[in-house]
This record gives structure tokens, C-alpha cells and sequence, in this order.
């Protein structure tokens, strides 16, 4: 006990304050500028805690991320073009309420949900990560393309209007993801003679193209403005009721509890938590037909599920000393920067510092929390820009933040590329976020198979001795026959509505929506 006051007492530090808030703040800027992620944004900061101790240079880096992964969701709310790949499930539901008139009340409900997410998470951080981290080790190749094969199932929920094209949307965005070199054999594919592609499609053009540019087309073509309501910026239509929030209090907690574990399994994601969380929301919702068209639940299971990946991605790195995906690597940079040696020692030779890293993880959260309710009210300003104003932005925001990433401009041309494509797409009933979804868990999925073939030297049949794979091969194969069943009735469910007279089908939506 006596090593947590101490840490809370450190944290408390005026100085440590102001360096988290400032973390937290820019991190929210930096998320909201579409293309730029945590990653790149903490790997910009790293050069900045040279000239800091330790604590302050890692509740620097603490805020940053936390204020990021929320600040995505801001452009993906608004304007329908995710700040960072971690957003784009948050666009399914927060874009179709923007056009509701109710960007104020997914706003507000986006920075709740992250932060629930993340103190939730910080919690298990705290007390329970070296059992946890020991869990993680066991999820090896085979039980990561297991995961990735059951992450595909969500496509059944994303799949928009129709099923098929869902599903040749997620066999698309499959397709993208083996562009480059092929890790077993070492030879190019798909790459037609150019060396740009040999490391693969990028995921940030490409997800900044597939959502920017049917935006941008669509404003240029229509040139009509969103709703813009100043009185859904106040704090009571911001703010859902209590009674709202205890209805959703296991929807917190699942999706805190997906996010957690899907970050400390080496390799998955923030993206993976945040589409697994919206399947399960989904799934479980007694109104699963309002999903895609402005649910407030669509925007909280994502956004609870993104921030608690954060704590998650800290139980191996701390304990273990194994980084589980690209932010928790440039972590590991910085504590090698700072003289600190994770792994199972760190606790006992550096717990002073570990655990103020800990509980400024909580300080960033309420931090995020009072800085985004706070800023609700100036980023819903964007609603007022006129359309022929805020276009042109968009692009170039697009533009930089696909140039970004590996400062070529060959990564803007493929972001213009796939944007066409998005726009055909959507234009034709086929699921843009689907096609997000396959190149996410492409690469996940070919790599762990790769490996498991090295493994198991070609005999598959292994899969079956390790009870984990047993356990994601029976959870695969009942959520997609189950997923499957469901969204056929509830298809047929939407059939018989439209077939209706309009009274007859007002009547029906009404009893529905329990009104």
C-alpha cells in the first residue's frame, strides 16, 4: 500500500501534472488529423523525454496515447474519416448520428466510453498483470490465426445490406493484404515490378482513401452541409442519463474486458478489439437493425474496447519485457532510453517508477475526460464550415497523413486509388469497412499460418492438441453460424416491414424500438 501513495503522490506532482495534460491534449490533436497515429505520435515525443526523469518522461508518453486514441474518434464522428485505424468501427454508428443532428451526444459518449475503457483496463494493469502476462505467452502462431480467422466472423455484422457482398468486401480487403513479399518464399506478389509495394499496401492510406475520398466526392457532388445544432454542444445533451449509462455498464465492462485481452495477445491490435467489441455489442443488442444507422452503442463498445488495448498492450511489456504491437515497441525504446530493463524484475528494481506509470495512466484518463467534454463544443464547430469550404481540408488532411507515414508520395496516389475504389464501393452496396477489416486481419492470419506450418512441419491436424485452438475453432464456427442465422431473420425481418403499408410499418418499427 505504502508504494501506491507514493506513486500517487509522485503523480500528483504539479510538474507531472501539467506533462500529462499536455501529453493528453496534444495526443487528442494529433488523433484527429486523419492518417497521423499513436504510434507516429509517440515516436515524435520520444526525442522530446531525453531531457526528462523518468516519470515525467513516461506520463508524457501516457497522455499522448490516451488523448490519441480518443482524438480519432472526433474526424470519424464528424466527417465520417477515422483520425486513426483504430476508429473506423466508431465511423459505422458515429457518422450516421453526426447526420441525425446528434454529433454532440456520440461526441460525449465516445470520450465516456474511453474512459471507462481505459481506467477499467488500468485497473487490471494494476493488480493483476503478472498472471495475465503469463496467459499471453500462451497464445503462440497457432492461436493467433485462430483469433484472426474469428475476427473475420464480424464481417456478418458489418456486412451492410447485403451478406454476399460482405463477405467478397472481406475477401477483397484479404486480397490487399498479400500485396508485397511473400515471408515464406521471399518473392514479390502482386507488386507489378514496383519496389513501393513490396512492404505491402500501408494500412493508414489506405483506410484514410476508403473513408476520405467517398466524403470528398460525395460533398463536391451534392454540396450539402450536416446538421448543426448549437444547442446539442450543452453538457445535458452531451451527457446520456444515468439510468443510460447503468443499462450499458456490461457493455463497458465486456468491451473493456475484449480490449484488455486482445492487447495483451502479442501481435492482434487495437483494431481487431475495436470490430470484435462491435460484433459482440451488436450480437447482444435487443435492437440489432439500429446498428450501422446512429446507435449510441455502436460508438461506445469501439471506443471502451480502443482505450483499454492501452493498459493491455503494458502487462507483456512490462512483466515479460515482449512488446505485442507497434506503440508497445516504441515503449520499449523509451524505457531502454531511460535505463529501465522490463521483464519480471522491473517491479522489484524499479517499482517506484513502474507503478507512477501506472497511476498516471488513471491521471491521463480523467484528464482525457474533462479535456474532451471540454472540447466537444469547439470541435462541433466543424458542422458549421460549409461543405465547399471543409472539403478541400478533408483532401488535404488526407493527403498529408497518407504522405506521412513514409514520406512517399507514391502512398498519396495509393490512397487516391483505393479511394475510387471505396467510392464504387459504397456506391454499389458493397461494406468499405468490411474490406478495412481483411487487410487488418490479413497479415495476422497469413503470418501465424506460415509459422504454424513450420510448426506442425504441414500436419494441421495439431491444431486439435492445443485446447485454446479448440476453444477459437468452436467460438469461430458458432458465431458465424449463429451470426449468420440472425442477420437472415433479421433481413427477412426488414423484408416484411418494407413490404408493408407505410402505417402497418410504422406500427411495426414502433413496437420494435419498444415505443
Amino acid at each position: 500500500m505504502e508504494i501506491y501513495l507514493q506513486a500517487i503522490a509522485t503523480v500528483l506532482e504539479p510538474f507531472n501534472i501539467m506533462v500529462v495534460a499536455l501529453g493528453v491534449i496534444a495526443g487528442v490533436v494529433l488523433g484527429a488529423l486523419p492518417g497521423l497515429s499513436s504510434t507516429l505520435g509517440l515516436a515524435l515525443l520520444i526525442p522530446v523525454t531525453f531531457g526528462l526523469d523518468p516519470v515525467p518522461a513516461f506520463l508524457l508518453l501516457g497522455g499522448m496515447y490516451s488523448g490519441s486514441i480518443y482524438g480519432g474518434s472526433i474526424t470519424a464522428i464528424l466527417i465520417n474519416v477515422p483520425g486513426t485505424p483504430s476508429s473506423a468501427a466508431t465511423c459505422l454508428d458515429g457518422y450516421p448520428l453526426t447526420r441525425q443532428g446528434r454529433a454532440g451526444e456520440a461526441l460525449g459518449m465516445a470520450v465516456l466510453a474511453s474512459f471507462f475503457g481505459g481506467i477499467l483496463s488500468t485497473f487490471v494493469l494494476l493488480f493483476l498483470a503478472p498472471p495475465l502476462a503469463r496467459i499471453g505467452l500462451m497464445f503462440g502462431p497457432p492461436e493467433q490465426f485462430w483469433i484472426a480467422i474469428f475476427g473475420l466472423t464480424v464481417i456478418v455484422s458489418i456486412a451492410g445490406r447485403s451478406f454476399i457482398k460482405g463477405l467478397m468486401s472481406g475477401a477483397f480487403g484479404v486480397f490487399l493484404s498479400t500485396v508485397g513479399i511473400d515471408l515464406m518464399y521471399g518473392h514479390p506478389r502482386f507488386t507489378f515490378g514496383s519496389a513501393d509495394l513490396y512492404e505491402g499496401i500501408p494500412l493508414v492510406p489506405a483506410i484514410v482513401g476508403m473513408f476520405t475520398i467517398p466524403v470528398v466526392i460525395e460533398n463536391a457532388s451534392r454540396l450539402f452541409s450536416l446538421p448543426f445544432d448549437p444547442a446539442s454542444a450543452r453538457i445535458r445533451n452531451i451527457l446520456p442519463s444515468f439510468g443510460r449509462l447503468r443499462g450499458m455498464s456490461w457493455l463497458f465492462v465486456r468491451s473493456s474486458i475484449i480490449g484488455t485481452a486482445v492487447g495483451i495477445i502479442p501481435g492482434a491490435g487495437t483494431p481487431v478489439a475495436t470490430f470484435l467489441a462491435y460484433d459482440r455489442a451488436r450480437r447482444s443488442s435487443p435492437t440489432p437493425e439500429r446498428f450501422g444507422n446512429g446507435e449510441l452503442e455502436g460508438v461506445a463498445a469501439p471506443e471502451t474496447a480502443n482505450n483499454a488495448v492501452e493498459s493491455g498492450t503494458l502487462v507483456p511489456l512490462l512483466t515479460l519485457g515482449i512488446p505485442g504491437n507497434a506503440v508497445a515497441a516504441v515503449y520499449l525504446g523509451a524505457m531502454m532510453i531511460h535505463g529501465l530493463d522490463p521483464g519480471p524484475t522491473l517491479f522489484t528494481d524499479y517499482g517506484a517508477i513502474v507503478y507512477a506509470i501506472i497511476m498516471g495512466l488513471f491521471l491521463a484518463n480523467i484528464i482525457m475526460l474533462v479535456a474532451g467534454l471540454g472540447l466537444i463544443k469547439l470541435s462541433i464547430n466543424i458542422l458549421r464550415v460549409p461543405s465547399y469550404l471543409l472539403t478541400p481540408f478533408i483532401f488535404i488532411f488526407a493527403v498529408i497523413g497518407s504522405y506521412a507515414i513514409r514520406n512517399n508520395f507514391f502512398d498519396v496516389g495509393l490512397m487516391l486509388w483505393l479511394g475510387f475504389v471505396g467510392y464504387w464501393m459504397v456506391r454499389n452496396g458493397f461494406s468499405v469497412v468490411a474490406v478495412v477489416l481483411g487487410m487488418i486481419l490479413g497479415p495476422i492470419a497469413e503470418n501465424a499460418w506460415f509459422q504454424c506450418l513450420v510448426l506442425f512441419d504441414g500436419d494441421m491436424l495439431q491444431f486439435a492438441g492445443r485446447p485454446i485452438c479448440v476453444v477459437l475453432i468452436a467460438m469461430t464456427l458458432a458465431s458465424a453460424v449463429v451470426g449468420s442465422v440472425r442477420e437472415h431473420r433479421n433481413r427477412r425481418k426488414a423484408a416484411g416491414v418494407a413490404a408493408q403499408t407505410p402505417e402497418e410499418g410504422k406500427a411495426a418499427l414502433s413496437k420494435a424500438h419498444g415505443g
